[in-house]
């Protein structure tokens, strides 16, 4: 999932070393925008 985010743009580079919980907020807070 999160190779298909990253390959979506929705998350900003940085998410991904915090962990697959900011990942998924990060993707969260795309959709809502």
């Amino acid at each position: 999932m999160a190779d298909r985010a990253y390959r979506m743009k929705e998350t900003p580079c940085f998410a991904f070393r915090e962990g697959p919980r900011t990942v998924a907020a990060g993707i969260v807070v795309t959709i809502e925008k």
